[in-house]
């Protein structure tokens, strides 16, 4: 059977190893020892004694490694978990504290990027040309990767989020704007991946229509589109395949092409053993209980490690590409800004493991293939996030700056004050030279995102916050920003970057505490050693920086509140498969309303009782709370700040009418 946009949904089941791209919360570039967030292994390195923040040897790391071998994982996934194991017996819990931080003061804005990529209209010398051209023409050297390895099991989905239903089938609200690419005629509705689709089909629209200039191609040859690549869990690869094989003609190592999330143990709380299922447990179950995804930072191990499919080059080979500006000829921390010429060489060499493919793996990693076939830079975002698309100002700017990683922050809003914040070391030994971001936004080098901390930037997530420091963590005037997950990195920077550090990344550890299944809260104690890409911020130092953008391109599907907004007429479906605010809102330019349903909306099954004729009009509403059992009739018109609350304990409809600044009792 072919899956649909409209997922048949259930409750969270057996879906115990979905692998949560998403959710997996940003870890810091600086950490404390063992507190209370994690008793259980300070306490038992104690006991071996040694000090809970002294080093405790490998432990039972011959295991885990073992069982990762066994299992198929590749070496780099194993060298990964093998370098977060090693902090978890040091007893690192990932907190960082206020007093070791600094705001992060300015940054500069996507309004003040001016079409060739220079901020504040200044030039940046390594643009590949002016005006709008500038981006477009680095298209083909540009890869587009989407997170896709979530199964939307917070929602209650069996089979990947990125099928989620998210507007009707194309209809009266898609705007004309030159966009191109089809919906792939998805019978329930239009899904995240279709949208995903007609995004990159309008770029490559774009690429060849132009002549094959946008895509960076010489006299001659080919246009060029960027590459589309997804990466992929076990529990999302087939389902993922079969829909864009079926939906879109688009077969895994032609249209786009794959990269799979590794896999990691369980830790034993108790032993810091591999965990183990309960005797008597059948195979399969075993293995979704003892396993788990160790967040997206395991993307740069995928990176590394993972053979690209085979696909058709361009015919450039390596070094083909220009180098997009102002990246030095290694992509290393040094030489960025001056020597763009240079850059399509970067790499030496694009093939080889060179410390990102281990052990006795065949083939070229996905990081050197792309490399070898003249790929510069890479575009990074979560596929549910549909204001995530491929802005060619941006992708400009980037080229520009000569950055190794770029991350897209917004400015954090009451709304998000319990979620992560951008922050800098604090400076030691004075002040470093300047408050945050005073040296960014025209500096030569490029390297603004810092100012007083030596350029560096790391992230902090709540996770990462101690109780005490509660209230720093959530006034939004002090930390202004938070990530988007829109990252952008060059693909040199990051070779040279892996190869200097024996294949890994130093991103910290996200010790997550759970239970063995994660359905029984008496079933034993675990640890989850995970990671997130955005921390890898922290590992460029000053090649890394931040670029604050407009709240559109944040637009995520966490919950049905979300989904809601989504599907209202409070947002448009532009022909090039980018939603945004609709330019009708009232008031004008007004963001997203609030939404907040009543808990037994939480999984998409219900949700859907809620609107059966589609979802009401929430083009003027500022604040909308369902309480109660409720369904909406059509013709449904929310105004202003509207509550709807049913009592009984049956379903009751609401009447179509406009309702404004009202509470409305069924």
């Amino acid at each position: 059977m072919v899956p649909s946009c409209a997922l048949i949904t259930v409750a969270l089941a057996s879906a115990v190893g979905s692998a949560r791209l998403s959710d997996a919360a940003v870890a810091p570039a600086v950490s404390t020892p063992f507190r209370a967030r994690a008793p259980r292994a300070s306490v038992l390195l104690a006991a071996r004694g040694g000090a809970a923040d002294a080093p405790a040897g490998t432990g039972a790391l011959p295991l885990f490694e073992a069982k990762m071998r066994g299992a198929g994982q590749s070496e780099a996934a194993v060298r990964a978990f093998g370098a977060q194991y090693a902090k978890l017996l040091r007893g690192e819990s990932g907190l960082i504290r206020e007093a070791d931080i600094e705001p992060v003061a300015t940054l500069p804005h996507l309004s003040d990027i001016s079409a060739d990529g220079a901020a504040d209209g200044g030039g940046g010398g390594g643009a590949a040309g002016a005006g709008a051209d500038a981006g477009a023409a680095l298209l083909g050297q540009t890869v587009v990767l989407k997170l896709n390895g979530g199964l939307g099991t917070g929602m209650g989905l069996l089979g990947p989020k990125s099928l989620l239903k998210v507007r009707e089938a194309a209809g009266a609200d898609v705007r004309a704007d030159g966009g191109g690419g089809g919906d792939g005629g998805a019978a329930g509705g239009i899904c995240f991946l279709d949208l995903i689709v007609r995004q990159l089909g309008a770029l490559s629209a774009g690429v060849a229509g132009d002549g094959g200039r946008a895509s960076g191609a010489g006299p001659g040859a080919a246009p060029r589109p960027p590459r589309f690549l997804l990466l992929n869990s076990g529990a999302t690869a087939v389902a993922t395949r079969e829909y864009l094989s079926v939906s879109h003609g688009m077969r895994e190592g032609g249209g786009w092409h794959e990269l799979m999330q590794s896999m990691a143990p369980k830790v034993d709380a108790a032993t810091l053993e591999p965990a183990t299922a309960p005797a008597g447990t059948s195979a399969i179950v075993a293995q979704q209980l003892e396993w788990y995804p160790p967040g997206h930072g395991d993307l740069y191990s995928a990176m590394a490690a993972v053979p690209l499919a085979a696909s058709a080059t361009s015919g450039r080979g390596e070094g083909g590409a220009d180098g997009g500006g102002g990246h030095g000829g290694n992509g290393g921390h040094g030489g960025h800004g001056g020597n763009g010429g240079n850059g399509g060489n970067g790499g030496d060499g694009g093939v080889g493991g060179g410390g990102g493919s281990g052990g006795g793996e065949a083939g070229v990693s996905a990081l050197d293939a792309l490399i070898a076939d003249g790929y510069r830079y890479m575009f990074v975002s979560n596929a549910d996030n549909l204001g995530a698309t491929l802005d060619v100002t941006i992708l400009a700017h980037f080229a520009v700056t000569g950055s190794a990683f770029m991350m897209e922050v917004c400015e954090r809003t009451e709304s998000d004050k319990k979620g992560g914040h951008l922050a800098q070391p604090r400076s030691k030994g004075g002040d470093g030279g300047g408050s945050s971001g005073e040296g960014g936004e025209g500096s030569e080098g490029g390297h603004d995102g810092g100012g007083g901390c030596d350029g560096g930037l790391l992230l902090r997530e709540s996770a990462q916050c101690s109780e005490e420091d509660e209230a720093s963590f959530q006034n939004i005037r002090k930390h202004r920003y938070f990530n988007t997950n829109n990252l952008w990195l060059h693909l040199p920077s990051l070779q040279a970057e892996l190869r200097a550090r024996g294949g890994l990344l130093p991103l910290p550890l996200i010790l997550n505490p759970k239970t063995l299944d994660p359905r029984d809260k008496k079933s034993g104690a675990v640890l989850q050693l995970e990671t997130a890409m955005g921390a890898a911020i922290s590992a460029f130092g000053p090649a890394a920086r931040a670029l604050c953008v407009p709240r559109s391109r944040f637009s995520p599907v966490k919950t049905c509140a979300d989904l809601l907004a989504l599907r209202s007429d409070c947002y448009v479906l532009l022909g090039n498969g980018a939603i945004t605010i609709s330019p009708d809102r009232v008031p004008a330019g007004a963001p997203p309303p609030v939404i907040e349903l009543d808990g037994r909306y939480k999984l998409v099954d219900a949700f859907e009782t809620l609107v059966p004729h589609g979802a009401p009009s929430l083009l003027a509403c500022e604040r909308l709370s369902v309480k109660g059992a409720v369904a909406f009739d059509a013709g449904v018109v929310f105004r202003g700040r509207v509550e709807v609350v049913n009592r009984a304990v049956e379903t009751r409809r609401l009447r179509a009418g406009v309702y404004e600044d009202t509470t409305v009792e069924l």
